[in-house]
Order: structure tokens, then C-alpha cells, then sequence
């Protein structure tokens, strides 16, 4: 809870409003997500690397060198926690080798992007809005399914299907312009059918606006959808669906968004067996999923009014382990969506993770 409030305060910091404050208030929150977890014997690296950065943005480079040492000291295989701690010498040695710890330096630093950290199409790396309406090098969906159809056309369906999407991201009033809405434009722009399923129909009002196309279904679900009950739904919309494209086709897309049962429908969905009907196989899968439980922590926990703070949901790791048994592979972690592509349009993706551990330090506890 603390980590991911202390990552609110410092998205913000560096996407809208660069207030001192915000900094304080991350530093503050990350200083408790450490101490709570070395009073329970743990050692909260995430957070300390995350300090360490906010100690950059102050200009205390004494403390950033000595919090990201420590952060290395316990994942001393992350390349990404070694190239932070060769960095932040450098900046030291360059602002003088005798600079006391804690000491404020008139330090600026412009935050470079490094593209080798991210999967790509086409061998590119391009800043684009993400969900939350921020620019991001993080790969969007709609920009791999163009790629995946260019190079396998014949096989495509041209079906997607959503579960449970959030409503797009307004910008503040009086404006209120949409920002991001990366649901209608799979349909609109990416010229998909399908369904959308919500468990909410104020949610489902705004894409009724924007979706005119007889060819998307929408409906809502039951408000704590069970697993097997939103998968026979899905089925039998989808039956004539995929029956008028034939030729064995399967979906081009599938997100299951905003639901703490996100594993459970997957594996209902993967699994004809569970489900009395056709498995639902996608090409690309995007998951819902826990962030804050990093991998290789595997947990599954529905949403109950008794839990504890940050244990709901899915863990990446649990995500990875699933999907990676229905023959799918891990793209990316994009703070709570982790992307998969299915192992045989995999070649059309670049510079993949090697691990969850990988892809949730790049899209979540470092996420820029």
C-alpha cells in the first residue's frame, strides 16, 4: 500500500506537476514500505531503488549512492538495479567525491530513456499514450495486433473481446476530454468485432456512445463475476461469431481487465474441459493483474471486505506460470496489465523480458 501510493505521489511529480512536496511525500512513503518489511525480516529492494531515485530528483546524491547500493546488495542480478548504482557514481564523482551524504547538490539531471529495456515491433521502441493517458515507451495493443496481422493475414478473425474494461481517462473539468481510451480504439481504429462484457453499466455507457458497429456485442455481467459463469457468457456470444469467420480461427485479442478473478477466468476460458465448451484461445492476451505482489511470488486472492491492503488478485507471477502453460509468452508488465503474446506470433516482438522479475522492475516498481 504504501509503495503504491509513494508511486502515485511520483508519477505525478514527473508527468503533470513538479512540486517538491510530491517528492517528500514519496520519500515518506517509501522510508515506511522499507521499514515495515525489514520489521517483518524482508527486504523491500523495489522501494529502496525507488528512494533512491527520488534522492536523485532532490539532488542528494550521497543518500541515492548508499540506497541504491543497498537495493543491488539484495538482487544482485538485476542489470537494471547495477546500471542505477554505476550511474549515480558517476554523477557523484562529477559533482565532487567529497559531497557528504544527506548534502543538497544543484544537481539537474534530464531523465534519457533507455529503449534497450523495452520489447518492441519492428526493431523500435515509440512513445505513445497508455492507458492512463501518459506518454510511455511501453507497447500499447493495438500497435502489436497490427503487427502480428500484417505477417499472418490469413489467419485472422478480426474478433477481440473485453471483460470488464475500465471507462476511458477524462482529463480534469471543465474540459473533460477523453485522453486515453484504449477499448474503443481496437474497434474503431483496429476495425475489430467482438464483445465487451461489463459488470458495471454505467461503465459500458461511454463506449456506447463512441461503438456504433452492429458487429460489438455488449452486455453486462453479474457485479463479482464468477469464473465459469463469465466464461460460458462469453462462449456463446463468441460461437456465432467465430463460426461465421471459420477456418478454425481463434480471437485476435482478449483483455480481462479490472477484476480480482482474472487467473481463474483465464484458466476457465483455456480450459474446454472446465467449461462444457470451445476453449477461447486469443493471440493477444492482456491480464489484469496484482503489481504490488512482485514476482516470484505466485498467489491467487479473490476480493473480500475482510482483506488486508494489496493482497487481491492475481500476482505476475502466478499470470506468467498460467499462461506460459497454455503456450503463451510474457511481452511485458504495463503497471497492472501483463501483456502475452501466444508462442507462435512470439517472433513478431523484439527484445522480450527474460523473466517476470524483469518485466515487472521495467513496467511497475520502475516504471518511468
Amino acid at each position: 500500500f504504501f509503495f503504491n501510493v509513494a508511486m502515485v505521489y511520483l508519477d505525478t511529480y514527473l508527468t503533470f506537476q513538479p512540486m517538491p512536496i510530491l517528492l517528500h511525500w514519496s520519500q515518506a512513503l517509501l522510508s515506511q514500505a522499507t521499514s515495515r518489511a525489514e520489521a517483518e525480516g524482508g527486504a523491500y529492494h523495489s522501494a529502496m531503488h525507488s528512494q533512491a531515485l527520488t534522492a536523485e530528483l532532490e539532488g542528494r546524491l550521497g543518500d541515492a549512492v548508499e540506497l541504491h547500493q543497498l537495493a543491488y546488495s539484495f538482487r544482485p542480478e538485476s542489470a537494471l538495479y547495477a546500471t542505477a548504482l554505476a550511474k549515480a557514481r558517476q554523477a557523484m564523482a562529477g559533482f565532487g567525491a567529497n559531497v557528504p551524504g544527506g548534502q543538497r547538490g544543484p544537481v539537474k539531471r534530464e531523465r534519457a530513456l533507455d529503449a534497450a529495456l523495452y520489447a518492441r515491433v519492428d526493431d523500435a521502441v515509440e512513445m505513445a499514450p497508455d492507458r492512463y493517458g501518459c506518454s510511455s515507451p511501453l507497447l500499447q495493443p493495438l500497435r502489436v495486433l497490427r503487427r502480428i496481422l500484417r505477417g499472418r493475414s490469413d489467419a485472422a478473425s478480426l474478433l477481440a473481446v473485453h471483460l470488464n474494461p475500465l471507462p476511458p481517462v477524462r482529463s480534469m473539468p471543465p474540459e473533460e476530454k477523453v485522453v486515453s481510451d484504449p477499448v474503443s480504439e481496437v474497434y474503431m481504429d483496429g476495425g475489430m468485432s467482438g464483445v465487451i462484457l461489463s459488470n458495471s453499466a454505467p461503465d459500458l455507457q461511454p463506449y456506447q456512445g463512441v461503438i456504433r458497429s452492429p458487429n460489438v456485442s455488449m452486455a453486462v455481467m453479474d457485479a463479482a463475476p464468477d469464473a465459469a459463469h463469465v466464461a460460458r457468457m462469453l462462449q456463446d456470444l463468441l460461437a456465432p461469431r467465430l463460426e461465421a469467420v471459420g477456418g478454425g480461427r481463434t480471437l485476435d485479442f482478449l483483455r480481462v481487465d479490472n477484476v480480482s478473478n482474472s487467473c481463474e477466468i483465464m484458466e476457465v476460458l483455456l480450459n474446454s474441459t472446465a467449461s462444457g465448451r470451445p476453449s477461447v484461445v486469443a493471440k493477444l492476451v492482456v491480464l489484469s493483474v496484482n503489481p504490488s505482489v512482485p514476482p516470484p511470488v505466485r498467489s491467487r486472492v479473490r476480493n473480500k471486505p475482510s482483506r488486508y491492503e494489496g493482497q487481491w488478485g492475481c500476482s505476475l507471477a502466478e499470470a506468467s506460470s498460467l499462461m506460459e502453460r497454455a503456450g503463451y509468452v510474457l511481452v511485458q508488465l504495463d503497471y497492472a496489465d501483463a501483456m502475452f503474446v501466444l508462442s507462435a506470433h512470439a517472433s513478431v516482438i523484439q527484445n522480450l523480458p527474460p523473466n517476470a522479475f524483469s518485466a515487472h522492475q521495467i513496467g511497475y516498481a520502475n516504471r518511468p
